[in-house]
């Protein structure tokens, strides 16, 4: 064991480091010197688009889950309450099938865009209604979408019954439309709100009568009944759609059916505020919960010139210099200290429900995050008094449960989990630790462990 800790570290093996935590879910034994070879090039290879994973073909689509919905509510209420049962197992399998891909996988920056933009795009299963479509939601309208343009994710995620569902947009009707004016039924603002608020210009870059014209637009974007052409699929209904024109970020939008939102949407993608604020919210999630400007407007320039690019964002995020600084500023989330942890000790799990179970005691259960915000990026969230106790009660149970590995000492551990990260202060602790199981959990407890 060394009784000495190293003078300084291989400017590679630092970069190694922060491209495996901070980008990625950690490193695994060994794994820092292969990714020391290239380290940017490391994470940009993971970008290349490849052919769905293995664990999530074969699942069943949004559209027969919500068909079987359908057939389960006429048929009377124990076939539905049985329907519900089978889809809460069915959501949690893909939840558990989706850990085990960022677990043990080779792509782990590629686990962590969809992560993002999944909670970025929130849909939750507080709401019972899309329960049973949130793991499709991301699966159809998230991932396929990672490395291509913001629009393209933004109209996927509009025009997904989960997001037409979640936002009660299913039943909104243009007051001067066919059925508007044959039943006095009218607009539900949500949806139109929650795009502008939420997903692309943010708080204060829209009025009251940006979000008023948007949910014009958007009147008659549906899911197809049972009895529609289009059953448990996006249906656009042009006897609920407000005519007329509408003017919209100062810009009139002709009277043109369902092309009018699909318009809307990509006058947002293409707006420079939108560009600012995904940059922001790309690096708080990734690199400090206040960012440096400097990063953001990085990244914002990689999204402008790729013309609103979600592959040049993330490329220019790790061509970004001030993102790569080795200061830990963000806490990790259940979910990603979860992860990390089972990387870390070089496990292999088969099941990802040991996976969730352990996400859901320390308090992110999977698709359920506590607003259409999405789940809080900021350390303050993720740090109260009672978490901290959670969080080091549960590495001490993984200690006792696991162990640092045979082939190596605790202090050969730190080093091969965390580089150049493992902190000085650690190091001395760990020198004087009694046994195996508490140098584990002194390492998983410790502060550059719990952070990114």
């Amino acid at each position: 064991m060394a009784l000495t800790y190293p003078e300084e570290f291989a400017p590679e093996m630092v970069e190694a480091a922060v491209a495996a935590t901070r980008f990625g879910y950690g490193p695994r034994p060994r794994e820092l010197p292969f990714i020391a070879d290239n380290p940017g090039q490391w994470l940009a290879d993971q970008l290349v688009e490849d052919p769905p994973d293995p664990l999530l073909r074969d699942l069943p689509s949004s559209k027969s889950i919500l068909t079987d919905m359908l057939i389960a509510r006429r048929e009377g209420q124990a076939s539905f309450r049985r329907f519900k049962q089978d889809a809460y197992r069915r959501v949690t399998a893909e939840a558990a099938r989706s850990a085990l891909i960022a677990t043990n996988g080779d792509k782990p920056y590629f686990e962590r865009l969809v992560r993002f933009w999944t909670n970025h795009f929130t849909v939750s299963m507080h709401k019972p209604a899309v329960a049973p479509i949130v793991s499709a939601f991301e699966r159809e309208a998230i991932r396929p979408n990672v490395t291509k343009r913001f629009y393209d994710m933004l109209l996927a995620v509009v025009r997904h019954p989960a997001m037409l569902i979640y936002f009660d947009n299913i039943r909104s009707v243009g007051p001067i439309s066919t059925t508007g004016r044959a039943t006095g039924r009218g607009l539900n603002d949500s949806l139109a709100r929650q795009i502008l608020e939420l997903h692309t210009v943010g708080p204060g870059g829209f009025t009251e009568g940006d979000v008023r014209e948007f949910a014009k637009m958007l009147s008659g974007w549906t899911v197809g009944r049972l009895n529609s052409s289009q059953p448990g699929e996006f249906l656009f209904r042009n006897d609920w759609h407000q005519e007329l024109p509408k003017r919209y970020f100062g810009q009139i939008i002709p009277e043109a059916g369902v092309l009018e939102a699909e318009a809307a949407l990509d006058l947002l993608s293409r707006s420079e505020v939108t560009g600012r604020n995904l940059a922001r919210k790309f690096a708080q999630y990734f690199v400090a919960d206040e960012p440096d400007p400097d990063v953001v407007s990085s990244l914002f320039n990689g999204y402008a010139d790729g013309g609103g690019s979600c592959l040049t964002m993330a490329l220019k995020l790790i061509r970004t210099s001030a993102a790569w600084e080795p200061v830990q500023t963000k806490v990790k989330t259940p979910e990603d200290l979860v992860i990390s942890t089972v990387r870390a000790l070089g496990l292999r799990p088969q099941s990802g429900q040991m996976l969730l179970r352990a996400m859901t005691m320390l308090g992110q259960p999977p698709y359920s995050a506590p607003s259409p915000a999405g789940w809080p990026q900021t350390a303050s969230y993720w740090l109260s008094p009672q978490v901290l106790i959670e969080r080091l009660e549960w590495a001490s149970s993984i200690a006792g449960r696991y162990g640092i590995p045979d082939d190596m000492d605790a202090i050969e551990f730190g080093f091969e989990i965390l580089g150049p990260l493992f902190r000085p202060d650690t190091f001395r602790r760990l020198q004087v630790s009694y046994s195996r199981t508490e140098s584990l959990a002194l390492l998983l407890s410790s502060p550059e462990f719990q952070r990114r």
